[in-house]
């Protein structure tokens, strides 16, 4: 959620945003799988010196519509009807991260960085990376999230093998925007991500997993509940999600046995939530 938009991704709904003030939502274009970059703000010109947008008079629009030129909005897989105009994993967004005039949106098919132009409608140029190209473990990125230390800004995406049979599951992050991109936890599913400070943890298949430099990672035990009288635990392996509470320095993580809450970071004592059930 930002001050203009809420913003969604919806597998092969796309990316979308609901403008707050004109109560509306919209189709976010992203580019397409072949596309390293997709320039939408302003008039763009090609090769051939066409504008990137057309303006036409159809049946459907009244008006008149703007449409992207050579462009094709498909979240289909790319073999599907590839005999006319194949499908984008790109257009399958999986997930999204916004701050400042800048947007980040995971797809099955890599990573998109957006700069959002707040003069021209609030407009979006975009840049691809992918696998292998670009350096990330795998093309299918379903977590992203923000590090903010020291006056550096690092970017991590939580990366799952897609269809190359080359990908790695793991963590991919970038310490200069995209330029360049590292990996680790490679062969871990991670689920989520979360950073703050120097912390960064990531939820996955194995547990919960905590870093602090990016290379040196630590696992977490699974969640046992120390409060006096009690001996519970989480009886599962698998963490998908992890939130940091920055009003308390504290950590959640959701498991396939109920929801744990620490304030000790190193996960020594936890509370644990579960729903209501028959014994």
């Amino acid at each position: 959620v930002t001050e203009e938009f809420i913003w969604i991704v919806s597998w092969a709904g796309g990316l979308r945003r609901y403008n707050i003030t004109e109560n509306e939502w919209k189709r976010v274009p992203l580019p397409m799988d072949d596309q390293f970059e997709l320039n939408i703000c302003g008039q763009s010109i090609d090769s051939n010196g066409d504008s990137t947008y057309v303006f036409e008079k159809n049946e459907l629009h009244e008006n008149g519509v703007w449409y992207l030129r050579d462009y094709y909005l498909n979240p289909r897989d790319p073999e599907d009807d590839c005999d006319t105009l194949c499908g984008n994993h790109n257009h399958k967004a999986f997930s999204v991260l916004v701050y400042g005039d800048t947007i980040w949106v995971g797809t099955a098919n890599g990573i998109n960085r957006g700069i959002i132009d707040a003069s021209a409608d609030y407009c979006i140029d975009w840049e691809h990376y992918s696998y292998p190209t670009h350096g990330l473990s795998g093309n299918f990125v379903v977590g992203l999230a923000l590090q903010m230390h020291k006056g550096k800004r690092i970017i991590w995406a939580a990366t799952v093998n897609a269809d190359d049979p080359t990908e790695q599951r793991g963590v991919s992050y970038t310490t200069n925007d995209g330029l360049s991109w590292n990996t680790a936890l490679l062969g871990e599913r991670v689920y989520n991500i979360t950073a703050h400070d120097s912390l960064v943890f990531a939820a996955t298949a194995n547990g919960l997993w905590k870093t602090e430099d990016g290379i040196n990672w630590a696992r977490y035990k699974p969640a046992q509940q120390r409060i006096p009288y009690s001996t519970d635990e989480v009886l599962a392996n698998e963490v998908y999600s992890v939130a940091f509470d920055t009003s308390d320095n504290s950590i959640w993580i959701g498991t396939g046995d109920g929801v744990a809450h620490s304030y000790d970071l190193d996960g020594l004592d936890w509370k644990i939530f579960r729903a209501e059930y028959d014994i």
